[in-house]
């Protein structure tokens, strides 16, 4: 009891709002089995490089313990800093990378998942668990803390990992660089606490009367946490993490196409069917992720169109959910979507990221509020067989796609 109590202690604060230290853990690795083969897949599929890993992914939640409460943790959620951090990577290191160069890269790949992973979590999941779970609920419970603990009851226990291959003196110096001083003793009281969270959402996971709590105080939440079709949940995000892993393991290379990978993950997937048309709910709802963190100023209300077949355009509003300098996007319907109508949504050229890369081709994608197209299954009857269904199969399936996600879904 005395070393729950100690745990408990260095919790993190009630009012913290993501996911938890062990469902960034689970995203983490969860998004290497998402990575297509090759270089990335290979390096954070050491297990050395994992442990790297994981410890970037708990690393953006230090400051916010009892034991730091410092701004250096609210800082590395974004890619502002994360890129700070590239950028010194590829100032310091020739290429090819050595092993020291390509740790480092782990490290921040780790601490990019979980800033991604909160970004599409709240925006995504947790507006939909406000209305389906209520307010109630929320003002009395901790829901990032709720929500780890049930999730761990899912999925099990994350690795122990401890925190002797953070690489703190080089992030004290970027941290200089980026006009942010920051002590390798606060660091490392941070991730300190972050593992005793660990140890204490799987106690807690473990325990009947507590987890029975929890599950009736978030009902919604708790039951679609491992649900990969519900958009922002935790079970899909290790396919849009992997996604973002793979531009900036591109930008770490000098090889990141702004136009081609503009857009890298949207729900409702691209071309899918039977989107609710009523305005008044929130599935009606299109939220998407850009590869890069945006210059809110340039997310006009022009920026993003949204057309039928006939080009006819939809009234809509949109908004980056966290403000400037943020990647993901939440649109909604001005008036019902209409009834069997394929809609294409592009993203027009002139969005520009934080540090002034701008957009320079259209990127779209397309959902449609109609019944997916009935394919014929029948056997052969002599007049095309199979070939037939096949040329079916291809024809309901040509269509404009502009932009296409870049990691399976499981």
């Amino acid at each position: 009891m005395r070393n729950l109590l100690l745990l408990s202690a260095l919790w993190l604060p009630a009012d913290a709002l993501a996911c938890g230290q062990s469902t960034h853990i689970w995203i983490g690795l969860h998004a290497i089995e998402h990575l297509p083969p090759g270089e990335l897949k290979d390096l954070l599929s050491d297990p050395a490089m994992q442990t790297l890993e994981i410890n970037g992914s708990m690393f953006p939640d230090g400051g916010y313990s009892p034991l730091t409460q410092d701004a250096y943790g609210e800082d590395a959620h974004w890619e502002p800093f994360q890129t700070a951090w590239m950028n010194w990577v590829m100032d310091t290191y020739p290429q090819p990378y050595s092993d020291e160069a390509l740790a480092d890269i782990a490290f921040i790949l780790g601490a990019a998942a979980h800033g991604m992973a909160d970004q599409a979590y709240d925006g995504v999941f947790l507006t939909r668990s406000l209305i389906y779970d209520g307010p109630e609920p929320w003002a009395n419970y901790n829901s990032d803390h709720t929500t780890d603990v049930v999730f761990v009851s899912q999925v099990g226990p994350q690795p122990q990992v401890d925190d002797e291959t953070v690489p703190y003196d080089k992030l004290a110096h970027v941290y200089d660089l980026y006009g942010n001083p920051t002590e390798v003793r606060t660091m490392k009281l941070g991730q300190t606490s972050l593992q005793a969270a660990v140890q204490f959402v799987a106690a807690e996971a473990a325990d009947p009367a507590v987890l029975a709590d929890y599950l009736a105080q978030f009902p919604w939440s708790t039951e679609h946490l491992n649900d990969k079709d519900m958009p922002g949940s935790p079970a899909c995000m290790g396919a849009v993490v992997a996604a973002y892993w793979q531009t900036l393991w591109d930008r770490l290379h000098h090889d990141f196409d702004k136009d081609k990978s503009a857009v890298i993950w949207s729900w409702p997937p691209d071309g899918s069917f039977q989107h609710e048309r009523s305005a008044a709910s929130i599935e009606s709802q299109i939220s998407f992720v850009f590869a890069r963190a945006v210059d809110q100023d340039t997310l006009t209300p022009d920026a993003i169109t949204v057309t039928d077949e006939d080009g006819v355009e939809h009234p809509q509003e949109h908004g980056l959910y966290y403000g400037n300098r943020s990647n993901v996007v939440n649109l909604s319907p001005v008036g019902d979507w209409a009834e069997d109508t394929t809609y294409t949504v592009t993203v027009q050229p002139g969005v520009t990221s934080f540090d002034g890369v701008q957009i320079e081709a259209p990127t779209s994608f397309t959902f449609s509020t109609g019944e997916p197209p009935k394919v014929c299954g029948c056997a052969s009857d002599g007049r095309g067989g199979a070939g037939f269904l096949v040329a079916l199969v291809a024809t309901a399936s040509l269509r404009r796609r502009r932009f296409t996600s870049r990691a399976p879904l499981a």
